[in-house]
């Protein structure tokens, strides 16, 4: 069933070359609560028409698709007059899903299916709201 979801927390990765990508986050499910979920199933989700969104001082940015240049596709929130609101400035989620690759930082394209949470050069220009 679609429907609009706020993102209260994020967990990310971290590459051995020092890029990080989002591997799961926290979708509040009651005010307070939330209930996290893997980067992927959010995507996949998303592509079945559910919305997710990051709010801050009343403003909701949504989460949308973009495409790096090496085409893989990406999730980060839309743009506005405001960085509040973006996945960087959201806490880190408590609890984790494991790493289907054992423990330790995953390396540059393990775990991810259909790409990251944003461009894969760490050094490189970023979306606006997303770090390397």
């Amino acid at each position: 069933m679609a429907g609009e979801f706020r993102i209260v927390c994020v967990d990310r990765f971290t590459f051995a070359h020092g890029g990080s990508k989002i591997r799961q986050l926290g979708v509040e499910t009651t005010p307070g609560k939330h209930e996290i979920l893997s980067r992927d199933n959010v995507m996949q989700r998303m592509r079945l028409g559910e919305r997710y969104f990051v709010e801050a001082d009343g403003k909701k940015a949504f989460l949308i698709f973009g495409v790096s240049s090496q085409g893989r596709t990406f999730i980060q929130t839309s743009g506005d007059s405001t960085h509040k609101n973006n996945l960087n400035s959201l806490p880190r989620c408590e609890g984790d899903l494991p790493n289907p690759h054992g423990g330790g930082p995953l390396e540059p394209g393990e775990g991810q299916q259909e790409g990251g949470d944003g461009p894969d050069n760490p050094s490189g220009p970023q979306g606006p709201d997303d770090d390397p």
